[in-house]
């Protein structure tokens, strides 16, 4: 006997994101990963936004490029 699995009816969507390497003049520890906290940032509120607009969120992927 098969028991019915309620359906997400859902829009499912992957996240995609590119952010840039930001050089710094003078090199700091963090300055290679200063690009990649950026976008994470912007992934993060994409996120909230893409939820709250009532979406199934299936993946996310940042892309960090030098330019």
């Amino acid at each position: 006997m098969k028991i019915a699995q309620p359906l997400d009816n859902r829009e499912r969507v992957l996240l995609v994101g590119v952010s840039l390497k930001k050089h710094a003049r003078v090199p700091s520890p963090d300055a290679a990963s200063n690009g990649s906290v950026v976008g994470r940032d912007s992934i993060a509120e994409l996120e909230e936004l893409a939820i709250s607009a009532g979406a199934n969120i299936a993946g996310t992927l940042l892309q960090v490029r030098d330019a």
